[in-house]
């Protein structure tokens, strides 16, 4: 789906793009654009969903306290619930 053509320029800040659809600034295009859709990245904890994936992990570390190693692997900072140790 193209983006693009969804902004238009802001003709004194450079990098300053105001988004057709609801009519506000921006500079990151792509980002903004996703926030029109539905998300399909969802919590397991509380089954919260985002349009986008630095969302999810942002809400996963501040509200369960887990952190997002890599886009597959997840760590929880709570080493107690090691049973390993």
């Amino acid at each position: 789906m193209a983006y693009e053509d969804k902004f238009r320029s802001d003709p004194i800040t450079p990098g300053l793009f105001y988004c057709l659809l609801c009519g506000k600034g921006v500079r990151n295009k792509h980002n903004h654009f996703r926030t029109h859709f539905p998300g399909d990245h969802r919590c397991w904890h509380c089954g919260v969903v985002y349009c986008r994936l630095d969302k999810l992990k942002t809400h996963l570390r501040n509200v369960h306290n887990v952190d997002c190693v890599q886009r597959t692997q997840w760590m929880s900072h709570d080493l107690n619930s090691i049973s390993d140790w």
